[in-house]
């Protein structure tokens, strides 16, 4: 049934609706899944069951589901790239977190925060979808939820991510690497442990995501590359911008979780000093508690999706 997750996840981050438009969320994976569309229905059924109360590793769609950064003939050329986007304001920035399998006294609450900046007005618009006791919500567009101003903006984030960039171009191609949770493709991934079970009140944020995207121009041809992209307001109005560099900190839940996909990656100073300024920055708790609080409550009910123990990983807009 992973197939079948995967391509239902797609639908859940497209906010209920298919890839490119395309009709009904069900009749679409029964068409992906070479079924009948009118199995659309049942279909829905077996999955609902199969995902209801149940708890899921969110990292095993996370990592199939997520797309590579754009291709760069070497670290410094990427490098410099960002750095000239970053000084002209050309860039974009998503910043994820994510409280992902947590049931606080056998209760589902679970939340998916996407902030996304404008550098040109340093406003962060806010996308959400969260899951409380099997009754999920998702935000219909998103909406201004925070504004900041450039000094503050370069000290917390801008400038912890240029070191970070320095540190991940001077490491990235040593032998030692993976020690850094580093690779050429642009990636930066680190772990921390939660000691909380699942069912704790008070838990680690399951992942912190950084992502950076530059112009149109830059990006890579390959079609999968090209089609992960972003819509950013512009000095001439909306423009695509595309993937080129990830921070990824998951957490590892050290009472349930065996960490088949990746060896346990510290993060570094420079890491933990950029998720702390986004946490200062986006007014977020150091500790996931109760998530109602958030800024979640002008959700609407996307009850398509009551009951099914799947979140998605990006929100797509």
């Amino acid at each position: 049934m992973m197939k079948s997750y995967a391509f239902l996840l797609m639908c859940m981050q497209n906010r209920g609706k298919p890839p490119y438009g395309y009709g009904n969320c069900w009749e679409w994976i029964a068409e992906k899944l070479e079924r009948d569309p009118g199995q659309g229905e049942k279909i829905k059924h077996v999955i609902r069951s199969e995902l209801h109360g149940d708890i899921s590793n969110w990292t095993q769609l996370y990592y199939i589901n997520r797309s590579t950064p754009l291709a760069f003939p070497d670290l410094e050329s990427r490098k410099n790239r960002i750095f000239s986007a970053l000084s002209d304001k050309k860039y974009g920035l998503v910043i994820y977190f994510r409280a992902l399998d947590r049931y606080p006294g056998e209760t589902a609450d679970i939340g998916i925060f996407k902030w996304k900046l404008n550098p040109l007005t340093h406003t962060f618009m806010l996308s959400t979808y969260s899951n409380y006791g099997g009754m999920a919500y998702i935000n219909k567009e998103p909406h201004p939820a925070i504004n900041t101003d450039n000094p503050t903006l370069h000290k917390h984030i801008l400038f912890p991510l240029k070191r970070l960039l320095e540190h991940w171009v001077t490491q990235a191609s040593s032998p030692n690497a993976y020690k850094f949770g580093l690779d050429a493709n642009g990636t930066i991934e680190v772990t921390i442990e939660d000691s909380a079970s699942p069912h704790a009140y008070e838990t680690e944020w399951s992942s912190v995501e950084v992502l950076l995207y530059l112009p149109e121009e830059d990006r890579d041809m390959d079609p999968e590359v090209a089609d992960f992209c972003e819509v950013f307001e512009g000095e001439h109005g909306k423009e695509k911008k595309f993937l080129a560099f990830r921070f990824h900190q998951r957490a590892i839940v050290t009472k349930t979780e065996e960490d088949f996909l990746h060896s346990r990656v510290p993060p570094s100073d420079i890491a933990l000093e950029l998720v702390k300024g986004a946490k200062k920055i986006l007014r977020l708790s150091n500790k996931v508690t109760n998530l109602e609080g958030n800024d979640i409550n002008s959700n609407i009910a996307f009850t398509e999706f009551d009951n099914i123990f799947l979140s998605p990983n990006f929100l797509i807009e």
